[in-house]
């Protein structure tokens, strides 16, 4: 096989694909979802951002000598690759706190109600697939973005076109969700 078989790149609904020959498969939506996913062999032997992937969250925010970070924000400076010029758009810290969203009380029950729906559209259109690929962490990233102001609507629509990209990339059915979603073709 040629150096060209090892890393294709292909075009997947909104976003783009990335695969290797050895089964990394990088999923990104060219805004904010970045999904890695690595085959069941490299178990217990991967490190750095995503963890080491030994089935447990407890251990995962780990630093290269092994002991626990004190904060994301050390986690991400302390696996930067060095020698690599510096980004303009690039900072190692969050204005005020990283992480945490303090919304109230309605803030958070209307996070509860429309990511509800996001549940509503997952156990609905895309039941098939909600089986199998999990939809936990999805609902955690909206309640996260409707806490922090990121647009609802926007942010409930683009969660769901990667949603459906990885289940039609897993090979099941996705019926029409965009009427129930509100969400333009």
């Amino acid at each position: 096989s040629s150096d060209l078989d090892k890393v294709r790149l292909i075009p997947s609904g909104m976003s783009v694909l990335l695969e290797t020959d050895f089964g990394l498969t990088v999923q990104y939506d060219w805004e904010q979802y970045l999904v890695v996913m690595v085959p069941d062999s490299f178990k217990g032997k991967t490190c750095g951002l995503c963890g080491n992937f030994n089935g447990r969250d407890d251990d995962d925010l780990a630093l290269p000598n092994g002991s626990p970070a004190a904060s994301v924000s050390v986690l991400g400076k302390s696996w930067r690759v060095s020698g690599v010029a510096a980004d303009a758009t690039c900072r190692d810290e969050c204005d005020g706190e990283c992480g945490k969203c303090e919304g109230s009380f309605l803030e958070r029950l209307a996070g509860k109600v429309f990511c509800g729906l996001l549940a509503q559209v997952m156990n609905g259109p895309l039941r098939e697939c909600s089986a199998v690929i999990p939809k936990n962490i999805y609902h955690d990233y909206c309640m996260y973005d409707v806490c922090m102001g990121k647009g609802m609507k926007k942010f409930l629509c683009d969660t769901l076109h990667v949603y459906t990209d990885a289940c039609q990339r897993a090979n099941f059915q996705v019926l029409n969700w965009r009427g129930l979603a509100g969400c333009r073709k």
